[in-house]
């Protein structure tokens, strides 16, 4: 049984996202984070009033629990769908059973997370003033460093274990993880960078912002590749689809664009939400996104017809 517990106490950080997201707080329960395993029967949902919720493919609740994180931030299947790893304004990463939402580890950092992730024997998270931090409970070894102090609002393997990429400030960077070293660093962005992830081809990646734009960069020279127009919004998550044929990026006015893998034309444009969307996955096949918003409620479209074909609406959950 994994049991990690590590403390480090500080003064409390007050840095929260700057975005519209906060107004719904008080008003409904939001959607921060959906996320498939990797078969895609199960859906791990994160909202703002801290539940963590495990769906199936239909948005059926199969058990709920309150992480008492505050606003939990994600909520990430482990590589091997065992665990289910949070993040919150609690500033700890919480390790959950995927099947019975047992906790079954908790590590204590210096800083709010707004991202996590888990690996097979990594896991680590991400959030303010820059802070990044990653744990090898095989090793029994802590990696961490500081990266830009607007924050770092996402991060995600390239490598299982190995290397990562993370969001922070108006940059992204690729970090070899075993080597506790920066190795890559993405520039070009002119806002907050909120989102960013390899193709599955581990050729690029790409990059959403505040400024309203997408990017793609070859990730190993750094190299600025493509850019998008101006959205409607800012973006807030970004990826390729299963096959890299599809760009994917949401903003905060509620819409979804699909682009060429080039970002040279939108294929598609779907108005999803009224508010903000932070949360959107593909399921492994392709054949589904899950898309959640900060405002409340959560929809599973088919990416071939991009009709809704299941919906959980606010107060649902």
């Amino acid at each position: 049984m994994l049991l990690i517990i590590g403390v480090i106490i500080v003064a409390l950080a007050n840095c929260k996202r700057k975005s519209t997201q906060n107004i719904y707080y008080s008003k409904t329960e939001g959607v921060h984070a959906a996320f498939y395993n990797s078969f895609g029967d199960r859906i791990a949902v994160s909202t703002t009033q801290g539940n963590l919720l495990l769906l199936d493919t239909q948005l059926n609740i199969i058990k709920k629990i309150n992480t008492k994180q505050g606003n939990a931030t994600s909520s990430f299947f482990s590589l091997n769908d065992s665990f289910i790893i949070t993040g919150g304004i609690d500033k700890s990463l919480c390790i959950w059973d995927s099947k019975t939402l047992e906790r079954r580890g908790r590590y204590v950092t210096d800083f709010y997370l707004y991202a996590s992730i888990y690996g097979v024997q990594t896991f680590g998270g991400s959030g303010t003033e820059g802070r990044f931090i990653m744990y090898n409970h095989a090793l029994k070894d802590t990696f961490s460093t500081t990266l830009e102090k607007e924050g770092a609002y996402h991060l995600y393997y390239c490598i299982p274990d190995s290397v990562v990429v993370v969001g922070s400030g108006h940059k992204g960077f690729q970090i070899d993880i075993c080597n506790k070293k920066i190795v890559n660093e993405y520039l070009s962005h002119t806002g907050q960078v909120y989102c960013i992830m390899p193709s599955n081809s581990l050729e690029f990646v790409v990059s959403g912002a505040a400024d309203s734009t997408v990017k793609i960069f070859n990730r190993n020279s750094g190299e600025l590749l493509s850019s998008s127009d101006k959205l409607d919004g800012e973006v807030y998550v970004c990826c390729f689809n299963h096959n890299d044929s599809i760009v994917a990026a949401s903003t905060s006015s509620g819409y979804i664009y699909l682009f060429d893998n080039q970002l040279k034309h939108i294929k598609k444009k779907v108005k999803a939400f009224e508010t903000l969307i932070n949360g959107f996955h593909y399921s492994p096949d392709g054949s589904r996104m899950v898309a959640v918003s900060e405002g409340g409620g959560m929809k599973i479209y088919s990416t071939k017809t991009w009709q809704v074909l299941y919906e959980l609406k606010s107060g649902d959950y």
